[in-house]
């Protein structure tokens, strides 16, 4: 019956992964792919990998998988044209490595339920779920990321168990790996360490603190190096000027006072302007508008325009920071259950196979109401660590920490798009939130009722 069990799971990894690639081969594009895409063909002319504008790894993989010719221009115009430049080897990369990460994910569950009925039946839960593997067609960073994150948490979970410091050099490579999709995680690997120092330190094994910080600090090596490289080749004292977007979206979303704000008086009153356009979401995507308005002349990538609007915005939000934190705070629950229509798109060349995808939409779209819990069980499961410190408690908070550290990154330092930017933890926060409904008391007995049916 194990076996079983496991083969059934598996079955739910690859089984409506390859229904949905394969009935409809189309891949699709996002505004930002094409800033990828670009940096892709700006790496294959010879130029260099690091830029403020996009980290390198998702132009790499683009650049080694689709052969583009160095003024070639990819946009939505170009696109609709007929450009004949096929991307498929790239979304049947991230289909495979979807695989992958599902089989890690399978191990992981395996750990935490066991080989029975409860795993098989998150197994379906994550299996079915379009809004995790849909991400694959796009050409964007999500899927790479949100496996990543799975493999690593898995790796973590490997170093809990055996102690072999090699699992933990392992995962300071691959948090290096996500901060080069997704420059957000680049304290991913701290935000773990409080736990990790605390579960040696309660298991009288106080020789693995020290190798525990010096390794995890480690996973700071290359974001210090990247930043450094912005500042010597582009005059440029950050990571990414995403984030100089994204807060300048933040005070137009809070409708956050500037009148006393000053940065640069011959932009100060444009940069004004900026801040006081409309908080609809429209508006706030407009934001390259402010950067026309701004009129810097030889700044062909808008280095000295964002360095400007995130100057700006820093000051803003530190001028306001209650009300700063409060907004963001409240802006929790629609992180959770944001849907935003055209991510995930049903192109399926059978008609029933449409309807079937449009139900399973439908239970997605209920179920992240439930993960709101979350919100609960995050101070439970931290709650229930320090309260006893063994292996299960440590993985469960970390898997949560994980989760809360993407939530709130997104909620505190994004302005739109929060259904793309928690897709890449949504499979943690299932396996955390299902793991604490599964032992709700006035729960458990019917699950436990169900599972051995």
């Amino acid at each position: 019956m194990k076996i079983i069990i496991i083969a059934l799971a598996v079955v739910f990894i690859i089984f409506p992964r390859w229904i949905y690639h394969t009935a409809d081969v189309h891949y699709y594009f996002f505004p930002d792919s094409f800033s990828y895409i670009d940096r892709a063909i700006e790496i294959a002319g010879g130029k260099n990998f690091i830029h403020p504008r996009r980290l390198p790894l998702y132009p790499f993989i683009i650049n080694s998988l689709v052969p583009i010719k160095k003024d070639t221009i990819i946009n939505f115009q170009t696109v609709n044209q007929g450009i004949k430049i096929n991307f498929r080897p790239l979304e049947d990369l991230q289909m495979y490595f979807g695989f992958f990460g599902g089989l890690f994910f399978a191990l992981l569950s395996l750990k935490i339920f066991g080989k029975n009925w409860k795993f098989l039946l998150i197994m379906i839960i994550y299996g079915m779920n379009l809004y995790i593997f849909g991400w694959e067609k796009n050409i964007l960073t999500e899927s790479f990321t949100m496996n990543f994150l799975i493999i690593y948490l898995y790796v973590i979970y490997k170093f809990i168990r055996s102690g072999n410091l090699f699992f933990l050099i392992i995962s300071t490579v691959i948090t290096n790996l996500v901060f080069l999709l997704k420059p957000a995680y680049l304290f991913l690997c701290l935000s773990c360490l409080p736990f990790l120092l605390y579960y040696f330190f309660k298991n009288n094994n106080n020789n693995k603190i020290f190798p525990v910080i010096i390794i995890s600090l480690f996973s700071l090596a290359i974001p210090l190096y990247y930043r450094f490289e912005n500042k010597r080749l582009y005059n440029y004292d950050g990571i990414s000027i995403v984030l100089d977007y994204n807060l300048m979206g933040k005070i137009i979303q809070y409708g956050l006072d500037t009148s006393e704000i000053n940065v640069d008086k011959d932009y100060d009153e444009v940069l004004k302007v900026c801040a006081a356009s409309k908080k609809d979401k429209a508006e706030m995507r407009k934001i390259n508008n402010c950067i026309h308005l701004l009129n810097l002349k030889n700044d062909p990538y808008n280095i000295k325009a964002n360095t400007l609007i995130g100057v700006f915005a820093r000051k803003v939000i530190l001028k306001h920071p209650a009300d700063y934190l409060i907004k963001s705070f409240l802006l929790l629950p629609t992180v959770f259950t944001d849907i935003e229509e055209g991510w995930i798109v049903i192109n399926q060349k059978f008609h029933l196979l449409n309807i079937f995808w449009i139900i399973l939409e439908d239970f997605y779209k209920l179920l992240r109401y439930i993960m709101l819990l979350f919100l609960l069980f995050y101070p439970l499961s931290i709650f229930q660590f320090f309260k006893k410190t063994d292996k299960t408690t440590t993985i469960i908070v970390l898997t949560g920490t994980i989760v809360f550290y993407g939530i709130i990154f997104n909620t505190f330092f994004a302005h739109v798009e929060y259904d793309r930017l928690k897709s890449v933890v949504d499979p943690l926060l299932l396996l955390f939130c299902l793991y604490y409904l599964f032992n709700l008391p006035f729960l458990k007995k019917y699950v436990d009722k169900i599972t051995k049916i």
